[in-house]
């Protein structure tokens, strides 16, 4: 009877099933399900209206708020730009009388 002093480890084997992603699939599903919730009508069906029509709302409004803020954007650029020619004008003509002024005090003190 011959004893072993160490064990040889048998190798692990796994049992491995590979599961694929379809998008396309994944999203036919969805809208089958929220299809089915809505035509089922009762209290799930309305909650399922009331989200997609709100959905919806956001996705069409999104171009037009994108336009809105675009609109925005452009027109603050254009008010910052006016009143930095108007702050530059006012300094060149007002800025030679307004430092003789501030100089002829520090003489007089």
């Amino acid at each position: 009877m011959i004893f072993r002093f160490f064990k040889v480890p048998k190798h692990k084997s796994f049992d491995f099933k590979p599961r694929f992603y379809d998008p396309e699939k994944e999203e036919q599903d969805i809208k089958a399900s929220r299809a089915d919730r809505i035509r089922s009508g009762g209290a799930d069906g309305a909650k399922a209206r009331i989200k997609g029509g709100f959905r919806r709302s956001f996705n069409e409004e999104s171009s037009y708020r994108k336009e809105q803020m675009r609109r925005a954007n452009i027109r603050l650029f254009m008010i910052i730009a006016v009143l930095l020619v108007l702050t530059y004008f006012l300094l060149k003509v007002n800025l030679p009388g307004l430092m003789q002024l501030l100089g002829s005090d520090k003489g007089t003190s």
